[in-house]
């Protein structure tokens, strides 16, 4: 299926997953998004997989998620992107997402590609000015959210959104693994041929964005780690440097840093993509390496819809 597809597949795992308004039906009995809790000394912790885009109406909620969040001290995210931060966001995608030298996307992918590129921006109603100057990575997200947007998949109601405003609601404390700084670089250091081919991929695949994910939210809103499982090697089978530097290098890293939050003794809530907590190098077993007790909670109850509050 090409290069990109396994990392559309992978990246976009933890940034954007299609579900019921793609076509999908809702499970009749959903498990709920898989859910841990970890114990370390006098400190007791949970850590949700999530999805950070989905429709309005998509329940993932349940009554064990909703215990475990109002029981923590804090919210803890892979990096807080608030409308606030809008001016570093601004800032770090101009730094990271742009070309500053005089160069054009054009120049990097061809006429050609650009044009395809083009038109097909032009039918999410994005303009070509904008997309003009952006680097082949951030040109690929842009294109990928602008497809879900039609698709009425809303940023506004991802699972990270939502604890967002829940933890401003109640007035939880919110905490990053990641500064934002850290969080684009992950994709926008690649190097540049593996860029335009992600661009290059998204557009051949945005047709069949709907069946690609269809299959893992189903597996996300069931808990079903294996097939979650069995989706991410068969995605970075031909990538391994790509997994190595999207999933256990920043697992690695959160260990560090959730290591430091365990020693201020606060109970946190940590929300972070599923990907990052699955497989051999997820962020569950280098924490269990660290002596962490860890135990899957199952979930019980059905789940139900997020508060329905305006961003």
């Amino acid at each position: 299926m090409g290069y990109f597809p396994r990392l559309f597949r992978s990246v976009l795992f933890v940034l954007v997953l299609a579900t019921a308004a793609l076509g999908m039906a809702q499970p009749a009995r959903a498990d709920g998004p898989p859910l841990w809790r970890v114990e370390t000394g006098e400190v007791t912790f949970h850590i949700l997989g999530t999805i950070h885009l989905l429709p309005r109406e998509v329940e993932w909620m349940t009554p064990e998620i909703i215990a475990a969040f109002e029981a923590s001290d804090n919210l803890v995210l892979e990096a807080v992107i608030e409308q606030r931060d809008s001016r570093l966001v601004r800032f770090l995608i101009a730094q990271k997402g742009t070309f500053k030298d005089g160069k054009t996307l054009e120049d990097e992918i061809g006429e050609e590609e650009y044009l395809r590129l083009v038109g097909q921006a032009a039918g999410f109603g994005f303009p070509e000015r904008v997309l003009r100057y952006y680097k082949p990575w951030f040109a690929s997200i842009v294109m990928t959210i602008q497809f879900a947007k039609t698709q009425e998949i809303d940023p506004n109601y991802g699972v990270e959104s939502v604890l967002i405003r829940e933890a401003r609601r109640t007035g939880k404390p919110l905490k990053e693994l990641e500064e934002l700084f850290e969080h684009y670089s992950f994709l926008a250091d690649f190097p540049m041929d593996v860029q335009v081919r992600m661009l290059a991929q998204t557009l051949d695949e945005l047709a069949s964005f709907p069946d690609m994910f269809g299959t893992l939210v189903a597996a996300w809103s069931q808990g079903d780690l294996e097939a979650l499982e069995g989706i991410l090697i068969q995605s970075f089978a031909d990538s391994p440097e790509l997994y190595e530097q999207l999933l256990p290098v920043r697992n690695r890293l959160w260990v560090g840093r959730i290591k430091k939050l365990a020693r201020q003794r606060n109970s946190s809530f940590i929300a972070v993509g599923a990907a990052h907590l699955i497989g051999p190098d997820s962020l569950i077993t280098m924490l269990e390496a660290e002596g962490y007790e860890i135990e899957r909670i199952e979930n019980q109850g059905e789940p139900i819809k997020a508060p329905d509050q305006k961003p």
